[in-house]
């Protein structure tokens, strides 16, 4: 795998003398998608989604209804 360190890479590194290895990960979100009936009307676009947004809350589902 790229971008990860193999036992074999460890070794090479401590046998070559470096003692101290900064290592920085970086993790994102994947990405998240909804599916909406063609049938429901009054629903957003795109919806934020995290953990301060309490998603789908501020975009008032009670306003959503089904088209006849």
């Amino acid at each position: 795998m790229r971008g990860f360190l193999t036992n074999r890479d460890v070794r090479i590194a401590l046998s070559r003398g470096i003692n101290r290895a900064e290592i920085i990960g970086i993790l994102t979100r994947p990405s998240v998608y909804g599916v909406v009936n063609a049938k429901l009307r009054n629903v957003p676009d795109a919806l934020p989604g995290s953990w301060m947004y309490p998603d789908p809350g501020p975009t008032l589902p009670q306003t959503y209804f089904d088209a006849e």
